[in-house]
């Protein structure tokens, strides 16, 4: 048996990046055509030679301290270099043809091996790493333009004088971020599968993933001035809850505010919509932090209530009076006059200076725990603090039984049906294509519903599902679309998607309840479609 085919190194020549074996002595045994054609050698240049010998300018690098030490003590280890520090003057082939495109981006993995004999020699691979650096820096880019319109977006907010008009406004903004996530959270998904084993751009996708996540909370703030935004109450844990955000709290009230956490233990749930509940107590701790601007301390306490026991103002028949969680939010602070305390839940109503509050924070707080089915108190003393208490009803209905495990995320369930997808946002629209094809499906996309009618019209028989947005330009809506298709191909289902359903006629509860809300994961979405064909399906007889 020939040396090449004991040591397995024909293969060398299939692996898609740069490979050198290097003998005890560090000479070079083996390089692979990747790395001979894309650093213009002949194995003859390399061959028999230190690293130093064929590549000068490597004499005293990083790269020539962790061969020596890789071959002295069998350390394993990587090297990675940044933009135009690459370590060999390696080249890649160009759209033209050519080959003058450099690889600027550079991963070196140095492994020790066993060679014949017993003698350890190197295993070097050299990975080009420049075009996922290029879609970092485009993610990242995108992420600054997304925080740069939230910024705009926010301070005309701020503006408004008139909630309908807020409304509208929150509307308009959301959709547009819920697009521009859906684009950002998609894409990174999509990345990350093709590179999941390099650790480092693992580490920085979910950095990128946490911070269109941050962005997907600021959507759902301002959809929370008027009621445009989509409740989803659930029932929960309260201390739970809000156990979650106190370290997104502790940053946003400053070093100077002591933040004091105080939950009874055992309470029972309460049903409400989770991200409401962190946008009030946002809210609430934002004004008192500025009623301390010496600093202080807020307290957050939950505790059981009976009004009918404490005199509260809640009134029952003795054998079923309600019972409610109480949360309270306690400062330190200078306090509200009584002149003034009557007003303080009114829109638009603050004591702040010009620019630095809108008046809707503490409405919306309120407009939340009414949703709730509470109430909500406020007590204040000039120079002693003020204490907002809100009251929570109980949700004491049994658990729904739950059969089956938990599904794992990053399992997506796909098919191979043809899918009709209506969007008019074209970054959205191309995403959505890709997850389909990922996940086995044949998609077909138009930009509106008048194009989606003439597809259906001509094709109708070949297509299984459509996939639409809701607001969309043009006159012709989503919800409007699904009328239509339902009346003339009543065995085409229609599952709609949307960041908000805009201004048009109420949406109907089992409709609503059924929209993909973006941004969605591919996940989410393999999940939904497989509901909707299934639902579709015609029942066995």
């Amino acid at each position: 048996m020939d040396t090449d085919s004991r040591l397995g190194w024909g293969v060398l020549d299939e692996i898609g990046m740069g490979t050198l074996v290097l003998g005890p002595d560090g000479v070079v045994l083996r390089a692979n055509r990747w790395f001979l054609d894309a650093a213009g050698r002949t194995f003859g240049d390399v061959h028999q030679r230190t690293l130093v010998d064929a590549f000068p300018h490597l004499r005293g690098s990083r790269l020539m301290g962790a061969v020596a030490e890789c071959l002295e003590k069998g350390r394993a280890g990587y090297l990675t270099h940044a933009l135009n520090q690459e370590l060999f003057p390696l080249y890649r082939g160009s759209e033209d043809g050519g080959s003058d495109s450099r690889v600027v981006r550079q991963l070196v993995r140095i492994t020790s091996i066993e060679l014949p004999g017993g003698e350890r020699g190197a295993l070097v691979q050299i990975q080009d790493t420049t075009e996922s650096h290029v879609r970092e820096q485009l993610l990242r880019k995108m992420t600054e333009e997304l925080e740069h319109r939230v910024e705009e977006r926010t301070a005309a907010l701020r503006q408004a004088q008139k909630m309908e008009a807020v409304g509208q406004l929150a509307g308009g903004v959301a959709h547009d971020f819920n697009n521009l996530l859906m684009v950002i959270m998609g894409h990174l998904e999509l990345l990350e599968d093709v590179m999941e084993d390099d650790p480092r751009v693992v580490w920085h996708i979910e950095m990128l993933r946490q911070a269109a996540t941050g962005g997907a909370e600021v959507a759902g703030r301002l959809l929370s001035f008027s009621r445009r935004e989509r409740r989803s109450p659930r029932r929960v844990d309260l201390n739970a809850s809000i156990e979650n955000i106190l370290g997104l709290l502790g940053r946003t009230i400053g070093e100077h505010v002591t933040l004091k956490p105080e939950f009874a233990e055992g309470l029972p749930e309460v049903e409400m919509d989770v991200g409401q509940l962190h946008n009030a107590v946002v809210n609430v701790a934002i004004n008192a932090r500025d009623a301390m601007p010496g600093g202080g301390t807020i307290t957050l306490r939950t505790v059981l209530h009976r009004p009918s026991l404490q005199g509260g103002r809640f009134e029952g028949d003795g054998l079923h009076d309600p019972t409610f969680v109480r949360l309270e939010i306690a400062d330190t602070g200078s306090g509200i006059p009584g002149e003034i305390l009557d007003r303080v839940l009114e829109p638009f109503f603050t004591t702040k200076d010009d620019g630095k509050g809108s008046g809707l924070g503490l409405a919306m707080v309120d407009r939340f725990v009414e949703d709730s089915g509470g109430r909500l108190d406020i007590e204040s003393s000039v120079g002693e603090g003020t204490v907002v208490r809100m009251d929570f009803p109980v949700h004491e209905a049994p658990h729904p039984e739950v059969g089956g495990g938990g599904e794992d995320e990053r399992v997506h369930q796909g098919g191979h049906e043809r899918i009709l997808v209506v969007e008019n946002e074209e970054g959205v629209r191309d995403l959505i294509r890709e997850m389909l094809y990922s996940m086995g499906y044949e998609p077909i996309t138009v930009g509106n519903p008048a194009e989606a009618l003439k597809k259906l019209a001509r094709h109708a028989e070949s297509v299984d599902m459509v996939l639409s947005d809701v607001v969309m330009p043009g006159g012709m809506t989503g919800l409007a679309l699904r009328e239509e298709v339902s009346h003339r191909y009543s065995d085409v289902p229609v599952l709609l998607m949307s960041g908000y359903v805009g201004d048009g006629p109420p949406v109907d509860a089992e409709v609503e309840g059924n929209i993909l809300w973006k941004p969605f994961t591919r996940s989410t979405l393999a999940a939904a479609i497989r509901a909707t064909l299934s639902s579709s399906l015609p029942a066995p007889h």
